[in-house]
Order: C-alpha cells, then structure tokens, then sequence
C-alpha cells in the first residue's frame, strides 16, 4: 500500500494476504518536519546521526533474507489472526495463491521463477466479494465479521515520518491484535511496513538516474534486442505485455506470451547487473538521506528483525517469544 493523500479502503482479503494496515489509512503530508535547517533542534545535518546499520541498509535494498523474513512474517500474522478470529467464533477464508504471486518480484529485482509461473502477475484477478469471508458464513454476520477483523473505525493512532507523511491506523480489531503481538507495538508495526516504503520512493529516482544503472539499462536493450524484443525500457516491456493481454482473445495465448516477456525481461535484467547495480546505488544513496530518516531507517531494521524471531516462534507451534 502506497500513500494516496485519501482514506483508501483495505478489504478484507487484503489484510490476510499483506503486510499493509487493516482498517482505513490515510496518508498525507505532515505539518513541519522539525525545527528550520541550521537550527539548534535540526538533526537533519549531516553527520547529525550515526551511520546507518548493515540490517538498515539490507532492508533499505531488500537485500539478503528480506523476501524470506517477509513470507515469514505475514505467515505468523496469518496465523495471529487466525487464532484471534477463532477466540471471536470466527474462521477466516483461505488466502488464495494469486494474491501474492508477483509480491517478491521486482522490475530492478526479477524472480525468474515467479516469473515462470505468473509473468508479471497480470493476469492475477481480485477473490471475489465472498471470498473475502470464511464459508458458510451467514450474511447477516458478515458485518460482525469485519469489525472483528478490522476493528473500531474510530480507534485510530498517527505515524508521522520524519521524511514528512503521515498516516491514520486502525488500532482495534484482530489484525491489529495480531501486529501489536508480532512487533510489540501497532505504531511499530506500522514503521516496519511504511519506512522502507517511504525510503524506496525516496531512493528511486537517485538510483535510476544514476551512472550505473544506466549503463545496465543499456544493456538489458540490447539483450532484449537480441531475443527479438525491441524495447527501449523495462516500463515498455511491461506495457507491452498488458496490451497483449487486452488484445488476445485466448487467455491461454495472452498469458504464455506475457510469460515469454516477463522472464526474457528477468533474464536480461540479470545478464546485465542491474540487480548488483542497484543495490551499490541504494546503499550509497541511503547512506546520504537526512538524519531524522535514517533513524527511521535503523528503528524500522531493528524493529523487524525482532517480529522476525516472534515469528519463528509462532509458526513453529510456540508464542512470540
């Protein structure tokens, strides 16, 4: 989930499948950030702030276990929740397997084989309304069922970054139950999914207009070029493989030929560097954000390496521990 600027609806398959916030979330930009530059109170200064920690960086580029400890983490808040609902009288839907398809896939980043299995994941449909509710759930309760999952709307906590958003929690409900559990704090667990997001936004242009990672775009063109794809970005290919999937009557054709793209696209991405590329670039980029943002940075790593060992506890049978 991605700051809007207004409330955005999470549905309920969402909050079972997603490390995003249940509940309606609003984000937009905060009030001053701190006091003015220069100023006694500003930590926005360089070497204002120790450095950033490895674990920070890591989670700055997604590197090393990141997607392992993300699978992780949203099986023991799958599981959390499962158990609060339970306590409540109620089971949950079973997430269906198109839901997080393309999660660990990243254009600067390609899994080959999701790729394999689902291209670019556009083709994924939305469950359908009732699978957003256990079966054989009566209609009468499905409000029941919500609030218990999502809570209060009116409960709601403020996460303010120091990078200047601001966002709107759901604080009541199992889902929130289930964070407060697995990162000791809904605030916290908040931090641990919108600070790397917000660094990422952040980031993303410095590493694309960079030096390096123009020369492995450069590359990837003439890889994909020599497999038959004259494309000038990676954002070309990805439209490509949309309008094959609008225009092509067999759905069978359409996603096989979106497949062919996707992977061609992974496999170039990967001959040339890119992922290497982007990584030297992110860690030195973060390493120059403001202080206020890098202490985020550094909460948000410390904060989910220990909801990580919590959930190695609960899906292993135990508590968090």
């Amino acid at each position: 989930m991605r700051p809007s600027g207004r409330h955005v609806a999470v549905g309920v398959a969402a909050a079972l499948l997603v490390t995003a916030l249940a509940g309606c979330v609003h984000a937009r930009p905060a009030g001053p950030a701190g006091p003015p530059p220069g100023s006694r109170g500003d930590t926005s200064a360089p070497g204002a702030a120790t450095p950033l920690s490895g674990a920070a960086l890591d989670l700055a580029v997604r590197a090393g276990p990141y997607w392992d400890d993300e699978r992780l983490l949203q099986r023991a808040e799958r599981e959390l929740t499962r158990r609060c609902m339970a306590a409540r009288g109620f089971g949950q839907p079973t997430p269906g397997e198109g839901g997080g398809t393309a999660g660990d896939d990243d254009p600067w980043q390609p899994n080959l084989a999701v790729r394999r299995q689902w291209g670019y994941g556009l083709g994924v449909s939305p469950p359908a309304p009732d699978g957003d509710y256990p079966p054989g759930l009566p209609p009468a309760r499905r409000d029941d069922y919500v609030r218990a999952l999502t809570g209060d709307p009116g409960r709601r906590a403020v996460l303010r970054l120091a990078g200047g958003l601001e966002f709107t929690i759901g604080v009541t409900g199992c889902v929130a139950e289930s964070r407060t559990e697995l990162y000791g704090d809904i605030l916290d667990a908040a931090r641990v999914f919108y600070v790397p997001q917000e660094i990422h936004n952040t980031l993303r242009r410095q590493i694309a207009e960079s030096a390096a990672v123009r020369v492995t775009e450069t590359s990837w063109k003439n890889c994909m070029n020599g497999r038959g794809y004259a494309y000038e970005s990676m954002l070309e290919a990805r439209a490509d493989a949309h309008r094959k999937r609008a225009s092509v009557v067999d759905v069978h054709v359409a996603r096989q030929a979106e497949i062919r793209i996707a992977v061609a696209d992974g496999e170039c991405a990967l001959a040339a560097g890119l992922p290497d590329a982007v990584d030297r670039e992110g860690r030195r980029h973060a390493t120059a954000l403001p202080a206020g943002q890098r202490a985020d940075l550094d909460r948000a790593a410390h904060l989910r390496s220990a909801a990580t060992r919590r959930a190695r506890g609960v899906v292993g049978g135990g508590g968090p521990g």
